[in-house]
């Protein structure tokens, strides 16, 4: 962790027995996920761990986090939704934090978006899955996720950008969608245009990298200016 007023370093998180993949921070929270296959959630000012989620039997590869859920994508093929308050209560059981896990991808999942209605996400299996929020049952499992196959690319590198495009795309769909809802009065969307108003206080910056396996750099998930779930 190193200060933006000073440009000085302040502290290490130090916990994963393995290489960092991917991490998100807001204000006084940072979550990070490993090739130790866990999620760790720390407070950026103490440097304190507060929580361990385990439930990934692989790499942890892609994590965004609202006020509400984590969502954490890994080399397992899983998508997992997690509960972030109770994560953040040290009486919650382990089995009350994991929401769900989203089992159709049949590759590593790299990449993913969600916000308050849809999770988006991008596979080795060459395909993004969207999975609807607002026909799921409360606390329960989405429907199916509608199948979008990615185009033929020669190489890794070009998947690769084909997934952070693809990524720029949702985040400006998302966008676009809480610009239109601001104005919407609709009584059973009552918080659609601002739920995403969170932001760090600009003085810390947390940076961590882990080659993968092709050799490219994992650092484009480090992101702490996001405005919340699509970041």
């Amino acid at each position: 962790v190193w200060s933006m007023d000073t440009l000085e370093f302040v502290r290490t998180l130090a916990g994963h027995r393995r290489g960092i993949a991917c991490l998100q921070y807001r204000g006084r929270l940072v979550v990070s996920g490993s090739s130790d296959n866990t999620i760790r959630l720390w407070d950026i000012h103490s440097g304190v761990c507060l929580r361990v989620l385990e439930g990934h039997e692989e790499l942890v590869r892609c994590i965004r986090f609202d006020e509400k859920r984590i969502v954490s994508g890994a080399y397992d093929g899983k998508i997992k939704v997690w509960d972030l308050q109770a994560a953040l209560d040290p009486r919650a059981m382990p089995s009350e934090i994991c929401l769900c896990s989203l089992v159709q991808h049949t590759g590593r999942v790299f990449r993913l978006q969600f916000d308050d209605f849809q999770i988006v996400s991008s596979s080795h299996d060459d395909t993004i899955l969207i999975w609807d929020f607002l026909d799921a049952p409360p606390g329960g499992v989405p429907p199916p996720p509608v199948r979008a196959l990615l185009p033929e690319l020669p190489n890794q590198a070009a998947v690769a950008r084909a997934q952070m495009l693809f990524e720029m795309a949702a985040r400006r769909e998302i966008e676009r969608r809480d610009r239109e809802a601001v104005g919407d009065e609709q009584p059973h969307h009552p918080q659609r245009g601002n739920r995403r108003n969170n932001a760090p206080d600009g003085n810390m910056v947390v940076a961590a990298q882990v080659p993968d396996n092709d050799g490219s750099s994992s650092e484009d998930e480090v992101d702490g200016n996001a405005p919340g779930p699509a970041p």
